[in-house]
């Protein structure tokens, strides 16, 4: 629905640099905007993106339309805005043509909003510096009228008078509708270029050529070109540099590689001087050095090189965590190191820069200076093949970290492929790659971690110690999964974790933090994120606990009762945690005693809740599961539980912050809906054949033992049993297998009721074997419906209606018949537990769910 809202606002002119970095520096956000206008007048009609940029999440864009009507007041406008899907409502080729503003916004104040625009004069293709002091303007919004002395009180908590600013609110000139214009560049150009300059101060890292020393007007050139203010093509390592401002990147520093082998007996080469005095002239930056003791005519410092320039660029790297990002360019340099660097920027995943000429023909023959991006490919160590060779691989790693040189009587033993990494010097010698230590370390981390462990979520966390705890303690919970009770069922164990950290990322993406946050003190961000992303990878390990005790703190054995062990496993989860050391080394991360007994106890809260037969607040109620009944379970919310405990119930944030981390992760949890939990094709054939061969057998063992089925009556459900199993009728399977369930229920909870005065009890084998049939009859459904849908995902949130929008991709190779009735249940399914959560009543930015297929 569109509103009308009325804004107040004044306009200043701030020419202050000093003032204005000031600003710059104590702002609490930074975004980037691009405004398209249509020709209109008034009322002036917009689309604007918004981009904002975090280390971790990465770029985010939320489009809007407006429409902005101006009243005789300068001062006063009337404006309606609406949220735009890209998926459907952005045609980036339609705004090719209209005039456009592009702005870095510096919020200063949120209320009111106070905010420092810098205009960005991104066609000013040639222009080496732009002193115009009307890039910068102030604004002060407001929603009702305010006097003069209001404003002038809002510029002095800022640290400004109103003498440090010119008042442009009633000049037309300045307006954002006026100040736009067309431009030769494509949107995308454009959008990238905002995306770049959020990124903040990077260092570029360059490889130093010698075209600087051979050019005997190098000296000449530089003169021309500083006086000009003009770019015209130059040096390549500074051609490259210049390419990198051109595209909006803000570089602050510049780092050469330097090649001491150039000149003998010296730190860096005269080339390096020179450089270093065109990147100040020219761009007023400051300037660094590594020696990088390479010589082309020295095989052994050129595989040697290799070694320093990993390490070198991991230490630029280390020294830049400040903030400052790093780029890195082989334009200049020889062609050897820059082959190393590259190798470096694979295997770490970044991008790589090179400058070249362009030929461009029309009409006209004319060569343009273009920048290559290499990007950041998803690759790595081909870890499966140093694997089959480890004990080779060990041994000349364990040489070489030792000092010690492999010599041919080591060598001749080695597999063909690991030879390949030794080269013969002039001298006759063995030379390997010098970072195998490197490699091999990378191995054993990737024998410990498991495929995909949910990264980018636990990187929300932004704490090293936390971060470091939760990496280090899930090899540990995968292992766990060996305990698996229930392995006939789809996939629960690592990879559903990974599955739930990557929608969560992806719903922190989509939404904006500040969004899915929205009920989290945000001094306890960290905290909340940490206790999600544990309790995401070890909710579920109650799959593997043997024993359950009762409210009552009666004990029986579990194993053999899996549909107990579904319906528990929440509650078998807290026991675990409770009662082992899955949290072990926690201590470590804080040296307050209380805050870590505080995460422990929340991480064993959130494990629990996750279920929807569990109520979070007080006030809800979730369907009852007849399970609970039968069990004795004593239910009450989390909020009542948060109440009574000692650690929580004088701690209002935490028992928020706590309640929702459960309803997010009963919510997410609720979504893990795909094939990729079936594993694959082959995985389900041959589990789908194993369960059924295992029912026919458990079922004719059943048959014939007279005293099992007088016991409990079931002759006719187990003949029934293997019709339906016969016929693949996977639902009237579903249905008796409930009934079987049923009745070992009961069975378990006469022995509950009838336990006098034990505290341990045991369940009979052939209430155990009748569970047994009934849970694996109930898998053949579960199984067709992971494997109907490909995947599932956030895609767009409206912050205006409050709504997430997340689709169902349906499996293509699953018959399109099938699979519209098993999607239809799964949004079902979905529905009811985001509305179970309670996420609509915690988080007031997320009032509804929308879901699409």
């Amino acid at each position: 629905m569109t509103e009308e809202t009325k804004e107040i606002e004044r306009k200043y002119l701030l020419e202050d640099r000093e003032k204005i970095e000031r600003l710059k520096h104590n702002s609490i956000k930074k975004i980037g905007i691009i405004q398209w206008y249509e020709e209109t007048e008034n009322p002036q009609k917009r689309i604007r993106l918004t981009i904002s940029y975090d280390e971790v999440i990465g770029h985010t864009h939320v489009w809007e339309k407006a429409t902005k009507t101006l009243t005789d007041n300068p001062e006063k406008r009337f404006e309606t805005k609406d949220f735009l899907d890209p998926r459907k409502d952005i045609n980036l080729s339609d705004l090719e043509k209209k005039k456009n503003v592009v702005k870095i916004r510096y919020i200063i104040k949120e209320n009111p909003e106070i905010f420092l625009d810098e205009f960005l004069e991104i066609d000013n293709k040639d222009i080496l510096k732009n002193d115009d002091p009307g890039l910068y303007y102030l604004e002060i919004e407001t929603k009702e009228d305010k006097d003069d002395s209001y404003f002038e009180n809002e510029l002095k908590g800022i640290g400004l008078e109103i003498t440090d600013v010119k008042d442009l609110t009633k000049e037309k000139s300045y307006q954002n509708f006026y100040k736009a214009k067309k431009r030769e560049i494509k949107p995308l150009k454009i959008i990238e270029y905002v995306q770049n300059r959020l990124i903040g101060p990077v260092t570029v890292i360059m490889t130093q050529g010698q075209g600087a020393g051979k050019d005997k007007n190098f000296n000449v050139r530089l003169e021309e070109l500083t006086k000009s203010n003009k770019y015209r093509e130059f040096i390549g390592e500074i051609d490259a540099l210049y390419l990198f401002i051109k595209s909006g990147f803000e570089v602050e520093k510049v780092h050469f590689l330097v090649f001491p082998s150039f000149e003998k007996g010296k730190d860096y080469p005269h080339d390096y001087t020179l450089l270093k005095e065109a990147v100040n002239r020219i761009f007023g930056l400051e300037c660094s050095y590594s020696p990088i003791n390479y010589d082309s005519s020295s095989q052994d410092s050129a595989y040697k090189s290799l070694r320093e320039i990993f390490d070198v660029i991991s230490k630029v790297a280390d020294d830049n965590k400040d903030g400052r990002n790093t780029l890195i360019d082989l334009t200049g340099g020889q062609k050897y190191p820059g082959i190393e660097l590259a190798i470096y920027s694979l295997f770490n995943k970044k991008a790589f820069y090179y400058k070249q000429k362009n030929e461009i023909t029309d009409g006209i023959s004319e060569q343009k200076m273009v920048q290559l991006k290499f990007p950041p490919l998803p690759i790595g160590w081909n870890n499966e093949t140093i694997d089959d060779y480890s004990p080779y691989f060990d041994l000349i790693s364990s040489k070489v970290q030792n000092g010690e040189i492999i010599n041919y009587n080591i060598f001749v033993i080695l597999p063909e492929f690991l030879k390949e990494l030794f080269s013969i010097s002039p001298e006759g010698q063995l030379i390997t790659v010098p970072i195998l230590n490197e490699i091999k370390a990378n191995y054993d981390n990737a024998r410990k971690l498991p495929f995909g462990h949910g990264k980018n979520f636990i990187d929300l966390i932004r704490d090293d110690k936390m971060i470091n705890f939760v990496n280090e303690k899930i090899p540990i919970w995968s292992l766990r999964w060996i305990g698996d009770l229930i392995p006939e069922t789809v996939e629960h164990s690592q990879r559903h974790s990974k599955r739930l950290m990557e929608f969560g990322f992806n719903l922190v993406r989509i939404m904006g933090e500040e969004n899915f946050l929205n009920g989290v003190n945000p001094d306890l961000r960290k905290e909340f994120y940490f206790i999600l992303a544990v309790a995401m990878n070890i909710h579920d390990l109650g799959h593997t606990v043997l024993n359950y005790t009762t409210d009552n703190g009666i004990e029986f054995s579990i194993d053999g009762l899996p549909s107990v062990v579904r319906d528990l496993h929440s509650e078998l989860s807290y026991q675990l945690i409770e009662n082992e050391n899955l949290l072990d080394g926690i201590e470590k991360i804080d040296e307050d005693k209380e805050k870590i007994a505080r995460l422990k106890k929340a991480i064993m809260y959130v494990s629990k809740y996750h279920r929807q037969y569990l109520p979070i607040g007080e006030n809800e109620n979730p369907s009852r599961k007849g399970f609970i009944d039968n069990l004795k379970i004593k239910i009450k919310s989390l909020e009542a539980r948060l109440n009574e405990d000692e650690l929580f119930k004088n701690s209002k944030e935490w028992k928020k912050m706590i309640m929702l981390a459960a309803r997010w992760l009963k919510f997410i949890d609720s979504t893990d809906v795909q094939s990729d939990r079936t594993v694959m094709d082959e995985y389900t054939q041959i589990r789908v054949q194993r369960t059924k061969d295992e029912i026919e057998s458990l079922c004719y063992d059943f048959l014939a033992n007279n005293s099992m089925l007088s016991k409990l009556d079931m002759t006719e459900k187990i003949l029934k049993t293997l019709e339906y199993l016969d016929a693949q009728d996977w639902k009237a399977l579903d249905n008796v297998a409930c009934e079987i369930e049923d009745i070992v229920y009961k069975e378990i909870r006469s022995n509950l009721e009838n336990v006098a005065d034990k505290k341990v009890i045991f369940i009979d084998e052939y209430i155990k074997k009748a569970d047994r049939i009934a849970f694996k009859s109930r898998q053949f459904q579960h199984f067709e419906k992971h494997q109907a849908v490909k995947s599932i995902m956030p895609e767009f949130y409206n912050p205006k209606e409050e709504t997430l929008y997340i689709k169902v991709y349906p499996e293509k190779k699953v018959p399109e018949e099938k699979v519209e009735d098993i999607v239809k249940d799964i949004k079902k399914d979905i529905n009811n537990e985001f509305k179970s959560s309670g996420l609509q009543l915690a988080n007031e930015k997320l009032k509804n769910l929308a879901i699409e297929s």
